[in-house]
């Protein structure tokens, strides 16, 4: 079951996205903004929907091959703040083609995770890695937006494949 981690959680932060984006404007998304205000005096909606649907409606506008590497969406709306978002950044920046190549080297690396999973360190490294994919539904951080992040959670993902136990 493991093994197939992969499988269910990219398509979910992947469509988690959508949701998020689409909830904001139902009753729903409106009743679990006022519980979310009620108990924990946090907004449930954090500003991203607004963020998100604006980086996707210009992703849009070049789907296949985006806008080219380094746009950031400062360039291309009204908002000064980081996509907050890998999949989408990757979307703005590369098209769907590049979305589906980015996620297809996120396979790779899950596969190479894989074939050390049966160590201590390999195991954590490979559970280490979901919480990524699902940590980069709400950060942009893989890439050099955050390069002290981005250069943990490479040396840990590093570490999980190059582990060796004698």
């Amino acid at each position: 079951m493991f093994s197939k981690l992969y499988f269910v959680v990219l398509p979910f932060v992947l469509i988690f996205v959508y949701f998020y984006v689409t909830l904001v404007n139902t009753s729903f998304g409106k009743q679990l903004n006022e519980l979310s205000l009620k108990y924990f005096s946090k907004s449930f909606f954090s500003g991203r929907s607004e963020l998100w649907e604006a980086i996707w409606q210009v992703g849009l506008k070049q789907p296949i091959f985006g806008h080219g590497i380094g746009l950031q969406p400062k360039e291309v709306t009204e908002f000064t703040l980081s996509s907050h978002n890998q999949y989408l950044q990757v979307f703005l920046e590369t098209g769907f083609l590049g979305l589906i190549a980015f996620c297809i080297l996120l396979f790779f690396i899950w596969k190479a995770l894989l074939k050390n999973s049966h160590t201590y360190v390999g195991a954590w490294s490979a559970c280490f890695f979901i919480g990524i994919l699902f940590y980069q539904s709400m950060e942009y951080s893989l890439f050099i937006n955050n390069l002290s992040l981005s250069y943990l959670q490479w040396l840990i993902i590093t570490i999980g494949i190059s582990f060796n136990e004698r």
